[in-house]
Protein backbone atom coordinates (compact mmCIF):
# COMPACT_ATOMS: atom_id res chain seq x y z
CA UNK A 1 0.00 0.00 0.00
CA UNK A 2 0.99 3.84 -0.52
CA UNK A 3 0.46 6.24 1.91
CA UNK A 4 1.13 10.18 1.85
CA UNK A 5 1.35 11.99 5.03
CA UNK A 6 0.42 15.66 4.76
CA UNK A 7 1.29 17.10 7.98
CA UNK A 8 0.20 20.81 6.84
CA UNK A 9 -2.91 20.25 4.96
CA UNK A 10 -4.77 23.19 3.68
CA UNK A 11 -8.24 24.41 1.72
CA UNK A 12 -6.57 26.63 -1.87
CA UNK A 13 -8.66 29.05 -3.03
CA UNK A 14 -7.55 29.60 -6.01
CA UNK A 15 -8.77 33.24 -7.97
CA UNK A 16 -8.54 33.85 -11.52
CA UNK A 17 -8.87 37.55 -12.73
CA UNK A 18 -8.65 39.52 -15.94
CA UNK A 19 -7.98 42.82 -14.14
CA UNK A 20 -4.78 43.78 -12.67
CA UNK A 21 -5.07 43.62 -9.25
CA UNK A 22 -5.98 46.69 -7.08
CA UNK A 23 -4.05 46.57 -3.65
CA UNK A 24 -5.80 49.61 -2.52
CA UNK A 25 -9.47 49.41 -3.29
CA UNK A 26 -12.25 46.30 -4.09
CA UNK A 27 -11.44 43.77 -6.46
CA UNK A 28 -14.17 41.58 -8.09
CA UNK A 29 -13.12 38.52 -9.60
CA UNK A 30 -14.75 36.30 -11.87
CA UNK A 31 -13.51 32.62 -11.62
CA UNK A 32 -12.74 31.02 -8.04
CA UNK A 33 -12.37 27.19 -7.10
CA UNK A 34 -11.94 25.81 -3.44
CA UNK A 35 -10.04 22.81 -3.50
CA UNK A 36 -7.77 20.11 -1.16
CA UNK A 37 -4.40 20.78 -1.07
CA UNK A 38 -0.96 20.63 0.51
CA UNK A 39 1.60 18.11 -1.00
CA UNK A 40 0.83 14.70 0.13
CA UNK A 41 -3.17 15.42 -0.46
CA UNK A 42 -2.29 16.06 -4.12
CA UNK A 43 -0.36 12.79 -4.38
CA UNK A 44 -2.84 10.93 -3.42
CA UNK A 45 -5.44 12.63 -5.81
CA UNK A 46 -3.11 12.22 -8.47
CA UNK A 47 -2.32 8.54 -8.03
CA UNK A 48 -5.89 7.47 -7.24
CA UNK A 49 -6.76 9.79 -10.65
CA UNK A 50 -3.87 7.28 -12.40
CA UNK A 51 -5.36 3.79 -10.74
CA UNK A 52 -2.93 3.50 -7.93
CA UNK A 53 -4.97 2.81 -4.67
CA UNK A 54 -3.50 4.77 -1.54
CA UNK A 55 -4.57 5.96 1.52
CA UNK A 56 -4.10 9.64 2.41
CA UNK A 57 -2.82 10.36 6.39
CA UNK A 58 -4.36 13.99 7.36
CA UNK A 59 -4.37 16.09 10.01
CA UNK A 60 -7.60 17.94 9.78
CA UNK A 61 -10.12 20.30 12.10
CA UNK A 62 -12.89 22.03 11.71
CA UNK A 63 -15.54 23.19 9.03
CA UNK A 64 -12.34 23.91 6.71
CA UNK A 65 -11.02 20.23 7.70
CA UNK A 66 -14.46 18.63 7.39
CA UNK A 67 -14.61 20.62 3.93
CA UNK A 68 -11.46 19.03 2.66
CA UNK A 69 -12.40 15.43 3.55
CA UNK A 70 -15.54 15.80 1.33
CA UNK A 71 -13.48 16.78 -1.41
CA UNK A 72 -11.35 13.95 -0.94
CA UNK A 73 -14.22 11.78 -1.13
CA UNK A 74 -15.48 12.83 -4.24
CA UNK A 75 -11.68 11.94 -5.60
CA UNK A 76 -12.65 8.77 -4.01
CA UNK A 77 -9.15 8.64 -2.13
CA UNK A 78 -9.18 6.72 1.11
CA UNK A 79 -8.59 8.72 4.19
CA UNK A 80 -7.37 8.46 7.51
CA UNK A 81 -7.62 11.44 9.76
CA UNK A 82 -5.85 12.15 13.00
CA UNK A 83 -8.23 15.44 14.24
CA UNK A 84 -7.03 18.40 15.20
CA UNK A 85 -8.29 21.61 17.51
CA UNK A 86 -7.55 24.37 15.11
CA UNK A 87 -9.28 24.98 11.67
CA UNK A 88 -7.73 24.06 8.72
CA UNK A 89 -5.44 26.44 7.24
CA UNK A 90 -6.92 28.49 3.99
CA UNK A 91 -4.13 29.31 1.05
CA UNK A 92 -4.90 32.14 -1.18
CA UNK A 93 -3.69 32.17 -4.45
CA UNK A 94 -3.91 35.00 -6.87
CA UNK A 95 -3.63 35.19 -10.54
CA UNK A 96 -4.13 37.08 -13.40
CA UNK A 97 -2.94 38.23 -16.27
CA UNK A 98 0.66 40.05 -15.48
CA UNK A 99 1.11 38.85 -11.59
CA UNK A 100 0.42 36.19 -9.08
CA UNK A 101 0.47 35.68 -5.07
CA UNK A 102 -0.22 33.71 -2.52
CA UNK A 103 -1.28 33.98 1.11
CA UNK A 104 -0.95 31.12 3.39
CA UNK A 105 -2.51 30.87 6.23
CA UNK A 106 -0.68 29.46 9.49
CA UNK A 107 -0.70 25.38 9.70
CA UNK A 108 -1.78 23.69 11.82
CA UNK A 109 -0.35 22.70 15.37
CA UNK A 110 0.42 18.96 15.45
CA UNK A 111 0.79 17.83 19.01
CA UNK A 112 3.11 14.71 20.71
CA UNK A 113 -0.46 13.25 21.22
CA UNK A 114 -1.34 13.48 17.22
CA UNK A 115 1.84 12.04 16.01
CA UNK A 116 1.34 9.18 18.45
CA UNK A 117 -2.00 8.27 17.49
CA UNK A 118 -0.48 8.62 13.74
CA UNK A 119 2.10 5.71 14.94
CA UNK A 120 -0.84 3.86 16.22
CA UNK A 121 -2.42 3.82 12.33
CA UNK A 122 0.39 2.75 10.69
CA UNK A 123 1.54 0.27 13.10
CA UNK A 124 1.24 -2.69 10.77
CA UNK A 125 3.50 -1.38 8.13
CA UNK A 126 6.27 -3.69 6.33
CA UNK A 127 8.16 -3.85 3.52
CA UNK A 128 5.59 -3.94 0.70
CA UNK A 129 3.78 -0.18 1.91
CA UNK A 130 5.65 3.18 0.69
CA UNK A 131 5.28 6.23 2.55
CA UNK A 132 5.39 9.36 1.56
CA UNK A 133 6.76 12.29 3.44
CA UNK A 134 5.38 15.68 1.98
CA UNK A 135 5.61 19.03 2.46
CA UNK A 136 6.42 21.20 5.90
CA UNK A 137 6.31 20.81 9.34
CA UNK A 138 8.85 20.77 12.06
CA UNK A 139 12.23 18.90 11.84
CA UNK A 140 12.13 16.83 14.42
CA UNK A 141 8.53 15.52 13.76
CA UNK A 142 9.93 14.33 10.30
CA UNK A 143 12.87 12.67 11.63
CA UNK A 144 11.15 11.00 14.10
CA UNK A 145 8.17 9.68 11.24
CA UNK A 146 11.03 8.80 9.15
CA UNK A 147 12.68 6.56 12.08
CA UNK A 148 9.36 4.85 12.75
CA UNK A 149 8.47 3.95 9.25
CA UNK A 150 12.17 2.85 8.54
CA UNK A 151 11.80 0.55 11.66
CA UNK A 152 8.87 -1.06 10.05
CA UNK A 153 10.86 -1.77 7.03
CA UNK A 154 8.98 0.10 4.64
CA UNK A 155 10.27 2.33 1.71
CA UNK A 156 10.13 6.45 2.45
CA UNK A 157 9.78 8.82 -0.08
CA UNK A 158 10.54 12.46 0.67
CA UNK A 159 9.57 16.18 -0.65
CA UNK A 160 10.63 18.79 1.52
CA UNK A 161 13.03 21.94 1.31
CA UNK A 162 14.83 21.77 4.19
CA UNK A 163 18.73 20.87 4.73
CA UNK A 164 17.46 18.27 7.60
CA UNK A 165 17.40 16.19 4.44
CA UNK A 166 20.95 15.39 4.58
CA UNK A 167 20.07 14.15 8.03
CA UNK A 168 17.40 12.05 6.64
CA UNK A 169 19.66 10.30 4.30
CA UNK A 170 20.44 8.02 6.47
CA UNK A 171 17.38 6.46 6.31
CA UNK A 172 18.23 5.02 2.56
CA UNK A 173 15.18 6.98 1.63
CA UNK A 174 13.83 5.43 -1.81
CA UNK A 175 13.23 8.69 -3.53
CA UNK A 176 13.58 12.21 -3.17
CA UNK A 177 13.11 15.18 -5.25
CA UNK A 178 14.46 18.37 -4.83
CA UNK A 179 14.09 21.53 -7.55
CA UNK A 180 17.12 22.90 -9.01
CA UNK A 181 16.60 25.88 -6.22
CA UNK A 182 16.60 23.67 -3.52
CA UNK A 183 19.40 21.38 -4.65
CA UNK A 184 21.26 24.95 -4.74
CA UNK A 185 20.42 25.68 -1.39
CA UNK A 186 21.20 22.24 -0.19
CA UNK A 187 24.90 22.47 -1.37
CA UNK A 188 25.10 26.42 -1.15
CA UNK A 189 26.61 26.49 -5.10
CA UNK A 190 25.12 28.28 -7.74
CA UNK A 191 24.20 25.33 -10.35
CA UNK A 192 24.28 26.24 -14.08
CA UNK A 193 25.70 23.29 -15.83
CA UNK A 194 23.99 19.42 -16.12
CA UNK A 195 27.24 18.52 -15.15
CA UNK A 196 26.94 20.14 -11.89
CA UNK A 197 23.72 18.69 -11.23
CA UNK A 198 25.08 15.38 -11.70
CA UNK A 199 27.97 15.64 -9.28
CA UNK A 200 25.21 16.96 -6.73
CA UNK A 201 22.80 14.40 -7.22
CA UNK A 202 25.69 12.00 -6.89
CA UNK A 203 26.76 13.22 -3.51
CA UNK A 204 23.74 12.40 -2.39
CA UNK A 205 23.41 9.08 -3.70
CA UNK A 206 26.63 8.26 -1.90
CA UNK A 207 25.09 9.84 1.59
CA UNK A 208 22.01 7.09 1.09
CA UNK A 209 19.67 8.16 -1.04
CA UNK A 210 18.68 5.56 -3.57
CA UNK A 211 16.65 7.18 -6.68
CA UNK A 212 17.02 11.11 -6.94
CA UNK A 213 15.14 13.46 -9.31
CA UNK A 214 16.03 16.86 -9.57
CA UNK A 215 13.30 19.13 -11.70
CA UNK A 216 14.43 22.14 -13.34
CA UNK A 217 11.56 23.75 -14.83
CA UNK A 218 11.73 24.57 -18.68
CA UNK A 219 15.26 23.29 -18.26
CA UNK A 220 13.54 19.78 -17.80
CA UNK A 221 14.42 17.41 -15.00
CA UNK A 222 16.98 14.62 -14.27
CA UNK A 223 17.05 11.18 -12.66
CA UNK A 224 19.72 9.17 -11.22
CA UNK A 225 19.18 5.66 -10.32
CA UNK A 226 22.40 3.29 -8.86
CA UNK A 227 24.43 3.82 -11.95
CA UNK A 228 22.13 5.54 -14.66
CA UNK A 229 22.02 9.10 -15.16
CA UNK A 230 18.98 10.32 -17.38
CA UNK A 231 18.76 14.62 -18.56
CA UNK A 232 15.61 15.16 -20.07
CA UNK A 233 14.69 17.81 -21.81
CA UNK A 234 12.06 20.55 -21.12
CA UNK A 235 8.87 19.96 -22.48
CA UNK A 236 6.18 22.60 -23.30
CA UNK A 237 2.80 22.04 -22.14
CA UNK A 238 0.08 23.25 -24.77
CA UNK A 239 -0.76 26.12 -22.18
CA UNK A 240 0.16 27.04 -18.88
CA UNK A 241 -3.13 27.07 -16.22
CA UNK A 242 -1.75 26.15 -12.38
CA UNK A 243 2.19 25.10 -12.03
CA UNK A 244 0.64 24.09 -8.62
CA UNK A 245 1.04 19.93 -8.01
CA UNK A 246 3.36 19.57 -10.95
CA UNK A 247 6.53 18.59 -8.55
CA UNK A 248 4.15 16.71 -6.54
CA UNK A 249 2.93 14.71 -9.52
CA UNK A 250 6.30 14.42 -11.14
CA UNK A 251 7.56 12.51 -7.67
CA UNK A 252 4.32 10.81 -7.43
CA UNK A 253 4.17 9.33 -10.73
CA UNK A 254 7.71 8.07 -10.53
CA UNK A 255 7.35 6.62 -8.40
CA UNK A 256 4.57 4.50 -8.76
CA UNK A 257 5.76 3.81 -12.02
CA UNK A 258 9.25 2.65 -10.60
CA UNK A 259 7.46 0.63 -7.63
CA UNK A 260 5.43 -1.57 -10.83
CA UNK A 261 8.91 -2.13 -12.16
CA UNK A 262 9.59 0.05 -15.03
CA UNK A 263 12.29 1.38 -16.25
CA UNK A 264 13.94 4.37 -15.32
CA UNK A 265 13.58 6.40 -18.58
CA UNK A 266 9.62 4.98 -18.89
CA UNK A 267 8.97 6.37 -15.40
CA UNK A 268 10.50 9.62 -15.96
CA UNK A 269 8.30 10.11 -19.25
CA UNK A 270 5.38 9.18 -17.58
CA UNK A 271 6.09 11.31 -14.22
CA UNK A 272 6.98 14.34 -17.17
CA UNK A 273 3.36 13.69 -19.12
CA UNK A 274 1.45 13.98 -16.01
CA UNK A 275 3.61 16.72 -14.93
CA UNK A 276 2.03 18.91 -17.60
CA UNK A 277 -0.85 17.65 -17.51
CA UNK A 278 -0.93 19.28 -14.15
CA UNK A 279 0.57 22.67 -15.41
CA UNK A 280 -2.68 22.41 -18.48
CA UNK A 281 -5.10 21.63 -15.41
CA UNK A 282 -7.19 24.01 -12.72
CA UNK A 283 -6.17 21.27 -10.55
CA UNK A 284 -3.91 18.89 -11.41
CA UNK A 285 -3.65 16.14 -14.24
CA UNK A 286 -5.70 12.94 -15.03
CA UNK A 287 -5.09 9.70 -16.19
CA UNK A 288 -6.51 11.04 -19.75
CA UNK A 289 -4.57 14.10 -19.93
CA UNK A 290 -1.32 12.28 -18.99
CA UNK A 291 -1.57 9.68 -21.65
CA UNK A 292 -2.22 12.56 -24.22
CA UNK A 293 0.59 14.36 -23.17
CA UNK A 294 2.82 10.74 -23.39
CA UNK A 295 2.05 10.07 -26.67
CA UNK A 296 3.34 13.46 -27.54
CA UNK A 297 6.53 13.51 -25.60
CA UNK A 298 7.22 10.40 -27.23
CA UNK A 299 6.60 11.55 -31.04
CA UNK A 300 8.96 14.48 -29.89
CA UNK A 301 12.42 12.65 -28.89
Amino acid sequence: MIYTITLSPSIDYFVNNDKKFNSKGLNRIEEFSVLAGGKGINSSIILKRHGYDNTAITFLGGLTGNLINDLLKKEKVNVVNIPVKEETRINVKYFDKKDHFEINGPKSKISNENISELKKKLEKLNSKDVVLIMGISEEETILDLAKFVTSKKAKIIIDIDSKVIFELLKFNPYLIKPNIDELESLFEKKIKKISDVKKYMEKLHELGAENIIVSMGSKGSCVLSKNEFIHFEGQKPDEVISTVGAGDTMISLFAAKMLEGATIKDSLLFATAGSLGTVSSIHLSDDKKTKYYLEKIKNNI
